[in-house]
């Protein structure tokens, strides 16, 4: 089946001055309602490090990834999965039913 995305441009988070973006420092973002980032754009681990552990967390979030780890560790996730339509089971995260976030010891 054939997927019809729109896709926008957004200014990078790193773009501190006051300076005009340009193509170099924007990214490009694939799903307006979910607001996934296109991961193919990025060649490099360490250009998906660049975007910061929060962004990274986020992404892997919306995805239904795995979040935690350290700001390497989020990128890899992310990398690997850039050209994958869905996503491997190891990397998924878990589902919690509601009885088992807060048990209690009493």
């Amino acid at each position: 089946s054939t997927s019809t995305s729109t896709s926008t441009i957004i200014p990078s988070l790193d773009n501190k001055s006051n300076e005009p973006l340009n193509k170099e420092n924007q990214i490009k973002i694939t799903s307006e309602e979910k607001n996934l980032i296109d991961l193919k754009q990025f060649e490099t681990i360490s250009s998906l490090e660049e975007l910061g552990l929060g962004v990274l967390k986020e992404q892997l979030i919306k995805r239904g990834m795995l979040c935690g780890g350290t700001l390497n560790q989020r990128a890899q996730r992310l990398f690997a999965v850039r050209n994958l339509d869905q996503i491997p089971n190891k990397l998924k995260a878990k589902k919690l039913t509601s009885g088992c976030i807060f048990n209690k010891l009493s």
